[in-house]
């Protein structure tokens, strides 16, 4: 009678996990493989279902597409023992939006201080404005906000989908001041009323030009200061013109008495 010895060697057993399963695009997966080896050195192929494969044994992977994925994992030990499994449908990305956002008119005065807001992103399911005046709104895709002060304010938008993706766009809108004009300065020195002011002048762009009666000019500044106290002129009535706001479109024509006590 005659024996002989047969080696059987074990198959391994692929199984893995991933973290996350489902995400917005570009989404980032971190692979676990909990093959079952029986203790044999194991190679490992994987197929991420988008086309892409790796041969680590534990890798990451980012889907940068939205869609459903199976993914394989192909295990092969040195003694030529392999299997296989795959896990259908097992990563799903979802639609990553990018949000813009537009203002109109980006600069506006506190007389007229209705800006319209809107963004063209699309495949978005709901809005978040945020005017940065403490004020917000849900509505989609274009808002009117009116302003109740001067400044500049950063409006964010925020557009997301039904799956949580979301994404965010900002803008600085300006709100300038009126101007509020004051007919007499008395500069004697006491600090009271020594100086000419155009309140909120000096907040806005302006241009200011200062005449005497006979038409000659005395005083000029380009974005005045609310800093010019008559110099050596002559107590009298004085006639101005005051250019302001965007692009200088707005006037006033006043006058001005200097009465020195």
């Amino acid at each position: 009678t005659k024996y002989d010895s047969v080696m059987v060697y074990p198959v391994p057993v692929p199984n893995f996990t991933a973290t996350p399963t489902e995400g917005c695009e570009d989404l980032f997966v971190q692979f676990s493989n909990s093959t079952n080896t029986y203790n044999q050195t194991t190679s490992y192929i994987w197929s991420f279902g988008d086309g892409s494969s790796s041969t680590d044994a534990n890798p990451s992977h980012t889907y940068i597409n939205p869609g459903i994925y199976d993914v394989t994992l192909y295990a092969k030990s040195n003694e030529g023992c392999d299997s296989v499994i795959t896990k259908h449908q097992y990563i799903q990305v979802y639609y990553q939006p990018i949000v813009d956002i537009w203002a109109s008119p980006m600069v506006t005065t506190i007389s007229s201080p209705e800006i319209t807001f809107g963004s063209n992103a699309s495949g978005i399911d709901t809005w978040f404005w945020d005017f940065g005046d403490g004020s917000y709104s849900d509505t989609p895709p274009t808002v009117i906000h009116n302003y109740n002060s001067d400044g500049s304010f950063t409006v964010t938008v925020i557009g997301s989908t039904a799956y949580g993706c979301s994404d965010t766009a900002s803008v600085t809108v300006k709100i300038l001041a009126e101007p509020e004009f004051y007919n007499i300065i008395t500069p004697n020195g006491d600090g009271k009323n020594d100086f000419f002011v155009i309140l909120n002048g000096e907040k806005i762009p302006n241009h200011l030009w200062v005449y005497n009666r006979w038409g000659k000019l005395v005083f000029e500044a380009e974005n005045y200061q609310n800093d010019w106290d008559g110099k050596n002129l002559a107590d009298g009535t004085y006639y101005y013109i005051y250019k302001y706001g965007i692009d200088l479109k707005n006037e006033y024509r006043g006058t001005l008495t200097i009465v020195r006590e």
